[in-house]
């Protein structure tokens, strides 16, 4: 699997992802942010605080919180197959 080489803020609840094997865009983290355990991550300076996990190569929280490397590498690869045929996930 591709190692997660930088993370960073855009914003109150989107964060642009970048990994060794070329793959990097926006992610938005705005449905996730609705559940309980990541509810913390609406305050600003909570959610700036993204880094990547020394250890696990995971995106992480100064708080604990995070999120696998491996889901948000599948899920932004299905979301940039999506654009490239020209579907539009915001209408579905």
């Amino acid at each position: 699997m591709a190692k997660l080489i930088s993370v960073s803020p855009l914003g109150k609840d989107k964060i642009y992802i970048k990994y060794d094997d070329g793959l990097e865009g926006e992610y938005s983290l705005k449905k996730l942010m609705t559940k309980f355990e990541y509810e913390e991550l609406s305050d600003e300076s909570m959610f700036n605080s993204v880094s990547v996990c020394p250890k696990t190569n995971d995106v992480t929280w100064s708080n604990g919180s995070a999120i696998c490397k491996n889901a948000l590498h599948k899920q932004l690869e299905l979301l940039q197959m999506a654009r490239n045929i020209g579907l539009d996930l915001d209408k579905i």
